[in-house]
């Protein structure tokens, strides 16, 4: 590409949940960030499900996956994953002909698709379109897709899409992705020609995949002091009546800012953009339950996405609260406010979405290396793991691979967990005490056997002058 060119640049998301758009919005920053210069960017992008299919069916099908969600419907959204091939079906001549007519009219230098669906009418379009276009054009055009999940053998809906593709389609797919899940004796490629019958060559391994407002919290294992987060109007006055109570919170018009003790506990509830309210409720009940009989001060920040009348639910149904306990329920945050949260927090409840696994891999390890803060409770809606989307599940073990402090965690079993949680703290803290006990213990005995030391020392000198004057006598 010449100095000075525009190169333009299509990304492909989907509005079936939040972490699709934000991959999109990370690709496009770090792009952006690794251009050369004298380069420039035009970037397009499109909502699959919005913008190529037909009148109420994108909405439909995204609504019907963010309703499930919120409900927390898992045999839903197990239903329309294993159909996913049946979907691809109907949205293919959609997909194909509007993917098609983009190409033809923005002849784009890059494709970028961060979302799962119809990857066979995409790359069909794609081929449709190096064919036409191949005697005005220094190479092909290539499918440069960005897995918004990590590789796992789950990530069914991103890799078994690509190795039904033909070969000839397939040597056009390049991959971005963090390291996959191996089995044991598994190598790199034996996992990518297995899962998606690529060649390790066309996969592009990065250590983190996230939002750039991540990265300062990747090897940072302090806390921090002092959060911020934003909200309009109408947030600041229904919260700050709420929290009235508390010095900690200093309100301005922009949002809240919140002072935090070394001492404080910060939990943090992040169960997605669409969070089952039944769930968060009971998650918050159990904490208050626990809260009342510990002295500890804890601010639970509650992340409600996209359900705009959550917050005043939730400061409706829990109006009365142990004085230790501070709840703030908050919109959806941008990533600025949010890598914060997530990498201060004492204690996450999240759910195991792609973005939201990444962004925790991105932000928490280093706290966990050092032996505080990695707490990550995955949400389930089962005791079992059956509990979790299918595509989740691995995530989920992802996470526990990386951060050993990761586990499962239900409504029903929260009670249980957050009374474990209180008195690890407990112990832990008196355990401390006893060793700063123990090591002043020390202290006063080797200072008493210095003095007592010094006092024989000085017998000793004072016992031979006296001696010496006797002699001399």
């Amino acid at each position: 590409m010449s100095l000075n060119n525009i190169s333009t640049v299509v990304i492909i998301t989907s509005s079936a949940g939040g972490g699709h758009i934000t991959g999109a919005e990370a690709v496009r920053k770090q792009m952006q960030r690794e251009c050369l210069e004298g380069e420039s960017f035009k970037f397009v992008m499109v909502d699959l499900l919005e913008d190529w299919l037909p009148g109420f069916m994108g909405k439909y099908f995204a609504r019907r996956w963010n309703l499930a969600q919120i409900r927390g419907n898992v045999a839903s959204l197990h239903w329309m994953a294993n159909r996913q091939r049946f979907i691809d079906a109907l949205l293919f001549l959609s997909v194909y002909y509007s993917c098609s007519r983009m190409l033809r009219t923005l002849r784009p230098d890059r494709f970028v698709d961060t979302q799962p669906l119809a990857t066979g009418a995409i790359m069909r379009a794609i081929c449709r379109y190096n064919a036409t276009f191949r005697r005005h054009r220094e190479k092909e055009l290539c499918l440069e897709k960005v897995m918004t999940d990590p590789p796992t053998q789950g990530a069914t809906h991103f890799l078994s899409r690509i190795r039904r593709l033909t070969d000839s389609q397939r040597s056009l797919v390049r991959v971005m992705s963090i390291r996959p899940l191996l089995k044991n004796g598994e190598s790199n490629a034996d996992f990518w020609k297995k899962r998606a019958g690529l060649d390790e060559s066309q996969v592009k391994i990065v250590d983190h995949f996230a939002r750039e407002e991540f990265f300062p919290y990747i090897k940072c294992q302090e806390k921090i002091s002092q959060l911020f987060f934003a909200l309009d109007l109408d947030q600041v006055a229904y919260l700050s009546k709420a929290l009235q109570g508390s010095a900690q919170y200093s309100f301005q018009k922009t949002g809240v800012s919140l002072t935090l003790k070394n001492t404080d506990l910060l939990f943090l509830f992040l169960l997605g953009t669409n969070p089952p309210e039944k769930a968060l409720i009971a998650y918050l009940s159990s904490l208050a339950e626990v809260c009342s009989h510990s002295n500890r001060t804890v601010h639970a920040v509650i992340c409600c996405g996209s359900a705009l009348n959550l917050p005043t639910e939730i400061l409706t149904t829990f109006a009365s609260l142990p004085s230790s306990l501070y709840l703030l329920p908050l919109p959806m945050q941008k990533a600025e406010f949010l890598a914060p949260l997530m990498h201060r927090s004492d204690l996450r409840v999240t759910k195991s979405g792609g973005s939201t696994t990444m962004e925790l891999l991105a932000t928490v390890r280093a706290r966990a290396e050092k032996g505080e803060g990695g707490e990550i409770w995955i949400h389930s809606e089962e005791k079992q793991i059956s509990g979790i989307a299918a595509w989740e599940k691995d995530n989920a073990a992802y996470l526990q691979q990386a951060i050993k402090q990761t586990k499962l965690v239900t409504p029903e079993t929260c009670s249980l967990f957050l009374e474990d949680f209180f008195a690890r703290l407990d112990r832990k803290k008196d355990s401390v005490h006893s060793e700063q006990q123990a090591s002043h213990a020390g202290f006063q005995l080797g200072e008493k056997a210095r003095f007592e030391s010094v006092g024989c020392a000085e017998k000793v000198q004072n016992g031979a002058v006296i001696s010496g004057k006797s002699r001399q006598d």
